[in-house]
């Protein structure tokens, strides 16, 4: 099933949005890009939760009354992934959803603009990091996929033992980042992950050697920590990209993944900045000072 991710600019790791956070493994959620192939701004996202985009915005459609209709949503970036599958499955003769999937999750891009390839990270909406694995292209997921493929599966900040055990990476704050890696196509052995943040020297990864994932078999996950302290000059409400290079003793380089973590968050993933007045529940007339992305929002509770 290829599921739209939502439209409401949220991230799905903390926004419930059905059925596209299934979590049955022959689902996968899409969102939306726009003639910039950038992720749409109303589309929603996630470096774990989202796994692919696709053109999903000033999309033209055949409308009522025998006319056309220029669109957008993620409603319309959808079909066009389930078209590249309908050319998976008659080009491979894949009667398998795995197969497919493989190939989809195989066969995206990181995206381009006028200048060529787009950067990882050089923009806040560039598709790489908003969704697991990137922009998809139908040539390349008509190509076999050489090797396994591993996309991310799960990030998780594990604080308990060096920090205040909130579960969010706060300034001043060391602990764990565990990263969950999926392989959804043929075996790689002696898997291995080098982090970094590029650009950004107030998040830094202590690792100084590649952290073993091991072997991984198809359609198995395995956790890996990585030991991380962000500045306690940092004012949180912040999103920091972060990219990971991977390696085997199997195929040698793999696709490098990339995904973002939000700092300075409470519990509820409701990102306040002080002196307004956010309180254990969010009362009538309070100010709500909160992230979307890097766009500083302000609402009054009513």
């Amino acid at each position: 099933m290829l599921a739209s991710a939502g439209n409401a600019d949220a991230n799905n790791a903390n926004a419930s949005h059905y059925p596209s956070d299934s979590s049955h493994a022959n689902v996968l959620s899409v969102a939306a890009t726009n003639s910039r192939d950038l992720i749409s701004g109303f589309s929603q996202w996630g470096s774990a939760s989202v796994h692919l985009a696709a053109p999903g915005e000033a999309v033209l459609t055949t409308a009522n009354n025998s006319t056309y209709a220029v669109v957008s949503g993620t409603s319309f970036s959808s079909p066009h992934a389930a078209g590249i599958a309908a050319l998976v499955a008659e080009s491979t003769g894949a009667t398998d959803y795995r197969q497919i999937k493989a190939h989809l999750l195989n066969g995206t891009v990181n995206g381009r603009d006028a200048f060529g390839a787009l950067v990882p990270g050089q923009d806040v909406e560039a598709v790489p990091g908003r969704v697991t694995t990137g922009r998809l292209d139908g040539a390349r997921a008509l190509a076999d996929p050489v090797g396994g493929v591993l996309i991310i599966a799960g990030i998780n900040i594990n604080d308990t033992a060096s920090g205040n055990g909130n579960g969010v990476l706060d300034p001043g704050e060391t602990a764990l980042l565990d990263v969950t890696l999926s392989n959804v196509w043929t075996t790689e052995l002696g898997v291995a992950g080098t982090l970094s943040v590029p650009n950004n020297t107030a998040l830094v990864v202590h690792n100084a050697t590649p952290v073993m994932f091991g072997n991984i078999v198809e359609n198995a996950q395995t956790t890996s920590p990585f030991s991380v302290t962000l500045a306690d000059t940092v004012t949180g409400n912040e999103q920091f990209f972060l990219q990971l290079d991977l390696t085997s003793t199997t195929s040698g380089t793999l696709p490098s993944r990339y995904f973002y973590v939000e700092v300075g968050c409470s519990s509820q993933k409701l990102c306040t900045q002080r002196p307004y007045p956010i309180g254990p529940r969010t009362r009538l007339g309070e100010v709500i000072v909160f992230w979307y992305r890097k766009t500083l929002s302000i609402w009054v509770w009513r």
